[in-house]
């Protein structure tokens, strides 16, 4: 799991296969996908991630993302800042987008995450998501 902080946003990669196709899901969300069509890093343009980008913040769990995953039902939620939200739209069936008062993305939702995410992501998912390890164990700060 490795986490690159950008000047516009975030990417989550979940796995270090090469990521060989791109879905814009939304303006400003974005899935990089292995040659199986699995998701293996998700791209997040937020303005809670650009503050932190522009400041140099050196983030932990408390200022960054969070992922729960439910095995039993298959879902996952990652909150990708550390604010409430105060709507949420299904994006694509079954992936939901949690906004704050602003519009910006707060938080991602998933069902039938086994579906959607490749073996190797879904091994990190497992490992930081239901241990509850920090996401940024593994992070890399990028420059526009």
């Amino acid at each position: 799991m490795n986490i690159r902080l950008q000047s516009d946003g975030v990417t989550l990669e979940f796995s270090s296969a090469q990521v060989v196709t791109s879905k814009a899901v939304t303006d400003g969300i974005t899935f990089g996908c292995d040659a199986e069509g699995k998701i293996v890093a998700i791209g997040v343009r937020s303005r809670p991630w650009i503050d932190l980008a522009g400041m140099g913040t050196d983030m932990d769990r408390s200022t960054g993302a969070v992922m729960r995953y439910d095995p039993a039902v298959d879902a996952l939620a990652i909150d990708v800042a550390n604010s409430r939200y105060e709507e949420s739209a299904e994006i694509w069936p079954g992936i939901i987008v949690d906004f704050d008062d602003r519009g910006d993305v707060v938080g991602l939702e998933f069902l039938d995450v086994r579906d959607r995410f490749s073996k190797d992501a879904l091994a990190e998912i497992a490992k930081y998501a239901i241990s509850g390890n920090p996401v940024f164990k593994n992070r890399e700060r990028v420059s526009a």
